[in-house]
């Protein structure tokens, strides 16, 4: 075992499945080959990829962001450990050392000049790998060089309003308008306990179900923070506060058995992960569509803000509050919510919706709720969404219950339905100078 740093330290797969004392952070980044340490503070099984594998980047950020929470944030000593101790545990490495500000080659000089051994590795593929995670990285933690790439977000007064169906409608709008459009959910609540030690080879379904309406290929990068329930507490509700999550970051397991102190401690890092992302896919789009999670006013709940209005903040997107008619309440609540933000959040509001607005006369009558609630507001009120007959939630398959459309059957109908009722033209709106060149 090596030490490369204060509270860091490289490992074969012996000595990482038994440590010399108890109370280390352990990440195995073994491919097959997985251990429980007895003692340990963590236990990680993170396999690193091969790096033409289209998750190599993410899991490899995912390895440098577990490294940095119990280094870091935890004070806890880490140790990294693969098969031989030279290849995958060292990139792990390397991509920490990578994130706290050192070049590829500086950081592989100091591992490399802490090892017992004559280390002549990673192997050189590895390294270009390496090379070429750091320069994307660096990409996306600027503006896209003579571009600022506009965004919208869709936010709403609580979950389950139809912020999916919304940001489906409006990237499949941009999207046949001749734009390239980026999707991007800032938080996926999953209903389902996670698979242990599983790296997921996809996004879930409703932001699949975005990246095909916008054309462009799924990935897991478009929804970076997924919270599943722990095992032990499935039940109709899920995601009460006292119940245990477990936490996916990049498509890997983060933390398991977490409380929403846990997730609040994760905050700094999961801001950091939600920020990169967004301006990675923001880098090959001409606008990027986001959907906002749960309800973007929550002051018991420290990570609201983070999903939602801080996000936008941080990003520079303007966003589309939108309010439930169907619920009943919905313009009272998005007066509630908007009196209830910081002014620099308010900033990034472009306009209200009121949403499941009903058929015929219901919808005349939301719209006049809308425009008393423009002036209580003094924001825009730009329309009333009406339900479209026999649409419920989308979904890639059929639902036998007949509780679902499919995406395909419903996105010819979808982006007129939406965009005919909300005096909103993105591409004149966001960024003009930008958007009217970008085809």
């Amino acid at each position: 075992m090596d030490r490369i740093a204060d509270r860091l330290f490289v490992s074969d797969f012996e000595t990482g499945a038994a440590p010399p004392r108890p109370g280390f952070a352990v990440l195995n980044a073994s491919r097959g080959v997985h251990a429980t340490p007895v003692g340990a503070a963590d236990y990680r099984h993170l396999p690193l990829l091969y790096i033409d594998d289209p998750g190599w980047w993410s899991t490899l950020d995912a390895g440098a962001t577990w490294i940095e929470f119990w280094r870091d944030d935890r004070g806890l000593d880490v140790l990294v450990h693969c098969r031989a101790g030279l290849d995958r545990s060292v990139a792990y490495v390397v991509a920490y050392l990578v994130r706290q500000g050192m070049e590829v080659d500086e950081a592989l000089a100091t591992v490399r000049a802490a090892r017992a051994v004559d280390v002549r590795v990673p192997d050189p593929d590895l390294v270009r790998g390496l090379r070429a995670w750091a320069v994307a990285r660096a990409r996306a933690a600027l503006p896209a060089p003579g571009k600022a790439v506009p965004g919208v977000m869709v936010v709403g007064t609580t979950a389950s309003i139809g912020k999916s169906f919304l940001t489906t409608a409006l990237a499949r709008h941009l999207s046949d308008t001749g734009l390239r459009v980026g999707v991007f959910k800032t938080l996926v609540t999953a209903e389902r306990p996670a698979p242990h030690d599983a790296v997921n080879g996809e996004p879930p379904e409703g932001v699949v179900v975005a990246a095909l309406a916008a054309r462009r290929p799924p990935h897991p990068s478009m929804s970076p923070v997924v919270l599943h329930p722990a095992q032990s507490h499935v039940d109709a509700d899920n995601f009460a506060y006292g119940h245990r999550f477990t936490l996916l970051v990049d498509g890997a397991v983060f933390g398991e058995d977490l409380t929403w102190a846990d997730l609040v401690a994760h905050r700094a890092t999961l801001e950091d992960v939600l920020v990169r992302r967004y301006r990675e896919i923001a880098l090959d789009s001409d606008i990027v569509v986001v959907e906002g999670a749960g309800a973007l006013v929550e002051p018991h709940n420290p990570l609201s803000a983070l999903f939602n209005l801080r996000f936008a903040e941080r990003v520079d997107a303007r966003t589309l509050v939108v309010g439930d008619v169907y619920r009943g309440g919905g313009a009272a609540a998005v007066a509630g919510s908007l009196a209830m933000v910081s002014p620099a959040h308010r900033a990034t509001v472009l306009g209200t919706v009121l949403n499941r607005a009903g058929y015929g006369s219901e919808s005349e009558y939301a719209r006049d709720c809308g425009v008393a609630l423009s002036h209580v507001t003094g924001t825009r009120f730009l329309g009333a969404v009406s339900l479209l007959d026999g649409v419920g939630r989308i979904a890639l398959h059929e639902d036998p219950a007949g509780k679902a459309v499919t995406w395909d059957s419903v996105l010819p109908l979808l982006p007129a339905h939406v965009l005919d009722q909300l005096s909103l033209d993105l591409r004149s709106e966001l960024s003009p100078s930008e958007l009217s060149t970008a085809q």
